[in-house]
């Protein structure tokens, strides 16, 4: 009598299948948001994420060594470009003067891919038999279970909206207190040391900030009412956009009249998150602002002149790009900026008026 062995619960052929067809999801999460910082890189993730999810679902059913040799070069573009990128920057587009942080989710996709390159170049070596025999079974589609448990997870969570954006710099720039701050990077409200009268004139300018903040709740309203995109995602500060028919270095401060609105990610249906205000002085001293809340600007040593109406604090980590790339004039102007935390929902844990917020990772 024959005796029949038990099949393999997980073979090898489902394991590489499965590892190439995540790999490809990831990077397909991850496309939108790309796309509404830098569209190219956006379509690449698109493009290489469809063809490892196909050749990820071929290889289930088909020995064709060809399957692994267009795998083992999509997973090499991917390991490639995320070890450049994410050690030397950039080498052209919109952000090759970024160096973004490799954050978790782009840790998980690399790590991924080199087992998946891994696993298709030994298999080229030793031939495509060692994976098991093809077909649609238990064992080769197994792993591709926990592929869709684990998906749904990342696609929501911090790790990936993250991922959809550009965090960071390599690059350093000018960013000092008022010389009135002696502790640099707090939030020195001055709240203590106010009248009354003071207090609720300082509240009255926040809830008129408040106000101009949700004139444009989502990052869709602000483009379709002309503002425009200044770099991409920063890690607390948000995706930044500014009015450019607003001459900000000859106006004079008014809460209801932002030269930034900050919203949580670079994608349409972002949601409004906080305000920037500008401002630049001949001689280097604070600008007047918040009432009480001088030491909280930033002093800036240039400014990006991109029109005869149009600057920007000139900020590697803000503006994503050198100056000379958006066809602006770096100048030695002083420039000021704080920031405002207004919104609902998005109050820093630092104060109103701090620098970063927490909530922006």
């Amino acid at each position: 009598m024959t005796e029949h062995l038990p099949t393999s619960s997980v073979s090898l052929r489902g394991i590489t299948a499965a590892l190439m067809t995540a790999v490809g999801a990831l990077l397909l999460i991850v496309a939108p948001g790309r796309s509404a910082d830098w569209f190219g890189e956006g379509l690449m993730l698109a493009i290489v994420g469809v063809v490892l999810i196909a050749v990820g679902l071929t290889l289930v059913v088909s020995t064709h060594r060809t399957i692994l040799f267009v795998a083992a070069g999509f997973l090499t573009v991917v390991a490639a470009w995320l070890v450049i990128t994410r050690t030397a920057g950039y080498p052209f587009g919109p952000w090759s003067s970024v160096t973004p942080q490799m954050g978790p989710y782009e840790v998980l996709v690399l790590v991924l891919s080199i087992i998946s390159l891994t696993l298709a170049i030994a298999t080229l070596v030793v031939g495509t038999e060692h994976l098991g025999t093809p077909g649609i079974r238990f064992d080769t589609i197994a792993p591709f279970a926990i592929v869709l448990v684990a998906l749904p997870g990342l696609a929501v969570s911090k790790w990936a909206d993250n991922a959809a954006h550009i965090l960071g710099s390599g690059h350093t720039h000018s960013h000092t207190m008022s010389s009135s701050s002696d502790m640099p990077g707090m939030d020195h409200s001055m709240m203590p040391m106010m009248t009354i009268e003071e207090r609720l004139q300082f509240g009255e300018q926040l809830v008129i900030a408040r106000q101009a903040a949700l004139k444009f709740p989502t990052l869709a309203d602000a483009r379709a009412a002309g503002w425009i995109l200044v770099g991409g995602y920063v890690s607390g500060a948000g995706q930044m956009v500014m009015d450019p028919t607003s001459n900000s270095q000859d106006q004079v401060f008014d809460p209801a009249v932002p030269q930034g609105l900050l919203y949580s990610s670079s994608i349409d249906s972002a949601t409004i998150v906080g305000l920037q205000y500008d401002a630049w002085t001949s001689d280097g001293s604070t600008p007047v602002g918040f009432i009480g809340q001088d030491m909280l600007w930033h002093m800036h040593t240039g400014t990006c002149e991109i029109s005869d109406s149009f600057a920007v604090v000139y900020d590697e980590a803000v503006t994503g790009t050198a100056c000379s790339q958006v066809n602006g004039t770096l100048t030695n102007s002083v420039s000021w900026m704080v920031r405002a935390w207004v919104v609902p929902g998005w109050e820093s844990s630092q104060g109103p008026l701090s620098h970063e917020n927490s909530l922006l990772p």
